[in-house]
């Protein structure tokens, strides 16, 4: 049905500027020919140093928890309570010793095992529904942000970002720069320099935190030159800044040649949006089919009301803010709340992995002197207590210096 649609729609639109013949605005074709990353590179572990072969604990050794994978979905563990779903036991999966993969199994506490992981093609009809949890990258993922024993942790965090660069989930630059913190929190610097670095040379996203938006950008242009129409739909968001106010809620010409709308801002090619960290979206747009745009009033309560407003009339008001005071007021303050709970802090969280990390060893090696828990342990370190001195004692008797931190 959408099929007949969009072909009557190239046959009867004579105002569809033709694609094949026209718009070559350099920023223009920048956008079309976006790089991607590619899903089939892998980055190597560094020949940096020579690491110790991992001494099991009590509780690893009697740990026989194995995760079964098909085209890097998981299918089944064991052991498994079959009362219950296998999202119900994935707990098991997180805590696996061994993962089968295709056929072939790996040992998670062999850091010659977890490097010889062959990278899954991850087609599968359950990826392809977004199965998140089940994909053995999220799941990898997890477990080497959990593993601080520097001979696991370093080939963890390898192959869990390969498998990251290798699955259909869509990754931030904040997801990669995770495994980087790892690798800082466990007091392994050239390795996180090095992971870095060849981050910002092969996935996009973390070289231009742009790059996600620019990347949706490209696939609409490629619908809209599919479509053969000149047209572009600018989303509408209640909360919105005073920038973005101006410009919501219209229906672009992509080149400016048709003059019923206005001429898509030129910003938008360099940021995927209005300006750097926009959060509306840009939707190929055919006037023939759809005479109406949604935009967000205030409603009864200050909340969100839809409307459908004539796309032609109103993507040709004027430009300027027209939010309410109402909406201004919900906009600063989710502005803060979103600030607070999305502040990225590379610092204070190596700062914490690092205090993750002393606390594992703790638990390791000092087993009876260990806290009940990191945020036990944390407390007795601030404020520099008793039992902190007697374990920091006990652990330099190890050659483990446990490092000094500043009470902030």
């Amino acid at each position: 049905m959408f099929k007949e649609i969009i072909s009557r729609f190239k046959t009867n639109n004579a105002n569809a500027t033709n694609f094949d013949v026209e718009y070559n605005s350099p920023r223009y074709m920048n956008i079309l020919k976006l790089k991607e990353l590619d899903k089939n590179t892998v980055i190597a572990v560094p020949d940096f140093e020579i690491m110790p072969e991992h001494k099991l604990t009590e509780l690893e050794r009697n740990n026989n928890y194995t995760a079964y994978y098909k085209n890097g979905m998981l299918y089944d563990v064991s052991p498994r309570d079959h009362s219950v779903s296998l999202d119900e036991n994935r707990d098991i999966a997180y805590n696996a010793r061994y993962i089968v993969l295709d056929g072939k199994k790996y040992d998670l506490y062999n850091s010659d095992s977890i490097l010889s992981i062959e990278l899954p093609t991850f087609k599968s009809e359950e990826a392809s529904f977004g199965y998140v949890t089940r994909n053995l990258a999220y799941i990898m993922n997890m477990r080497a942000k959990r593993t601080f024993a520097p001979e696991l942790a370093i080939p963890l965090v390898f192959q869990a970002v390969n498998l990251m660069i290798r699955s259909d989930i869509s990754w931030t630059k904040k997801d990669y720069m995770r495994h980087v913190a790892q690798l800082d929190g466990i007091d392994k610097p050239q390795y996180a320099k090095y992971l870095v670095a060849q981050l910002r040379n092969i996935v996009p996203c973390v070289a231009d935190d742009n790059y996600q938006k620019k990347l949706y950008l490209k696939r609409q242009l490629e619908n809209a030159r599919l479509w053969h129409t000149d047209l572009i739909e600018m989303t509408s968001l209640f909360t919105t800044c005073s920038e973005c106010a101006k410009y919501q809620s219209r229906v672009y010409s992509i080149s400016g040649m048709d003059k019923r709308f206005p001429k898509l801002p030129e910003q938008v090619f360099e940021y995927g949006g209005i300006h750097p960290g926009c959060t509306h979206s840009f939707n190929a747009f055919c006037y023939d089919i759809r005479k109406k745009i949604m935009i967000y009033t205030t409603g009864q309560d200050n909340e969100a009301d839809i409307v459908y407003v004539d796309a032609l009339k109103y993507s040709n008001r004027p430009f300027v803010d027209n939010r309410t005071d109402q909406e201004k007021e919900h906009y600063e303050k989710l502005t803060k709340e979103r600030e607070k709970k999305h502040r990225w802090d590379y610092d204070s969280l190596v700062k914490y992995l690092r205090r993750a990390s002393e606390y594992d060893w703790i638990c390791r090696y000092l087993p009876n002197m260990a806290p009940k828990s990191l945020g036990g342990y944390t407390r007795m370190k601030h404020t520099n207590s008793k039992n902190y001195l007697k374990i920091r004692e006990a652990a330099m008797e190890l050659n483990k210096e446990l490092i000094e931190e500043v009470n902030e």
